[in-house]
């Protein structure tokens, strides 16, 4: 994506002068959209850069560039000799930038202009709603989702010996879908940038480009695929099964177990008390400003059977929020989780993990043995529950002297949230080894 500054410094008033602030009646949302969900994601490259490195991305998007001096234009049209390809938006170049003997050079870049706008690797589109259109004349799209494609956003790099893609759900809902790679390689690794654990990805990604990629996404989940001729040389220590990335097969998934009764509790400083359902502390007046880490038990029978497939224990996917709450100014995932706010796994005694985003699951295969398993799960909640079971400050006395010279803000916020496990959690088998 060209970054036209030079018409930038053009639309400047006195007085305002931010060069980001402009560029947003150049890179429109809308222009962003048509690329994103073309199935390309973008660089940004100036005039300055263009100069210094060319370019060696396969197409180029000019949006809305009026002014280019001759070089940068000698550069395009060397650009597009050389195979590049070039998407015009709204308007071609025409104009030479600034006032130093600008009719000639003005006249220079209008006769340049002509001349490459004439190339056949040159495209030229009305107005932002046409580019997703000209990018599918002029490059494959290099990940292209079968669906969902406002939801999946990813990003792409070429390795020495390979290519790397980021794939990212950034919406509050799973997703479920297939991709299709222009990268083609023999061997493909799904990471996750959470824990750091690898494994194969599906078998149906063969050397071809356009393949169709399985892709299962946790609202907002994240993971990194890397393509390579051969092997993955990844530490052994960083292999899992691929359950513990939280891929459920829809065909080859059972449910061995629902745990999402009778757990021993046991709260800080009381005995431990049983609870026949999984509820939130705060239904409960004895809990309801609690603040704290509270430990839930329970066991669990299992025959060497049923240890033979992958076992991931899964505490469910939350509940997506159909509207922004009224909150103070910040960020916050749409999503009530099934864990407030973060948990910690034991199985057997032994530390299987943590849990405090989507996918809320673990693969729990490597800790559990045939007979009796005790699962152990740790809840820790947030610190505003014992916050709001205390008493607001009094300021009267305060502002009786001083004045009143400030005004508490959002106190009507300090309400508790709800806390622990709220379900429901299932012990989950895989297809048998």
């Amino acid at each position: 994506m060209f970054l036209p500054v030079d018409d930038a410094y053009a639309s400047m008033n006195p007085g305002h002068m931010s060069v980001s602030a402009e560029m947003g009646k150049f890179v429109t949302p809308a222009l962003m959209e048509q690329v994103l969900d073309a199935g390309h994601n973008i660089d940004f490259v100036d005039a300055e850069s263009v100069l210094a490195l060319g370019i060696t991305h396969k197409v180029l998007v000019m949006p809305r560039v009026s002014r280019l001096s001759p070089a940068v234009l000698a550069k395009l049209d060397a650009y597009v000799r050389g195979g590049g390809k070039i998407i015009a938006v709204a308007s071609k170049p025409s104009l030479a930038p600034g006032f130093v003997d600008a009719s000639r050079l003005t006249a220079q870049v209008a006769a340049a202009s002509r001349a490459l706008f004439a190339r056949s690797g040159v495209q030229y589109v009305a107005d932002d709603a046409g580019v997703g259109a000209a990018l599918a004349r002029a490059v494959a799209p290099d990940f292209k989702v079968a669906s969902s494609a406002s939801d999946v956003g990813f990003i792409h790099r070429k390795l020495a010996d390979g290519d790397l893609y980021f794939i990212a759900n950034t919406s509050n809902r799973p997703v479920r879908t297939s991709a299709t790679l222009r990268a083609a390689h023999r061997h493909a690794t799904w990471i996750d940038p959470a824990t750091g654990a690898a494994s194969p990805a599906s078998s149906t990604v063969p050397a071809s480009p356009r393949s169709a990629l399985p892709l299962t996404l946790a609202p907002y989940e994240s993971r990194i695929l890397v393509l390579t001729d051969a092997p993955a040389a990844l530490p052994s220590a960083l292999r899992a099964a691929a359950s513990a990335l939280g891929q459920a097969s829809a065909s080859g998934e059972a449910v061995l177990a629902d745990l999402s009764r009778d757990w021993l509790v046991t709260f800080p400083g009381r005995a431990s008390e049983p609870m026949a359902t999984l509820q939130s502390w705060t239904e409960n007046e004895s809990t309801r400003f609690l603040s704290a880490e509270v430990r839930y038990e329970k066991s669990v029978n299992l025959t060497e059977t049923q240890l033979r497939a992958p076992i991931a224990i899964d505490f469910g996917e939350g509940k997506p929020l159909e509207s922004t709450p009224k909150v103070p100014a910040g960020m916050r995932a749409m999503l009530e989780s099934p864990i407030r706010e973060a948990a910690v796994v034991f199985v057997n005694g032994q530390r299987a993990g943590s849990l405090w985003k989507p996918p809320y699951r673990l693969d729990i295969t490597s800790w559990l043995k045939p007979g009796s398993n005790k699962i152990e799960v740790r809840v820790a909640n947030l610190s505003l529950n014992m916050l709001a079971g205390q008493e607001r400050a009094d300021h009267r006395l305060l502002w009786a002297r001083y004045g009143q010279r400030f005004v508490p803000q959002d106190t009507q916020l300090i309400i508790p949230h709800p806390s622990g496990l709220l379900g429901p959690v299932r012990l989950l088998a895989g297809e048998a080894k």
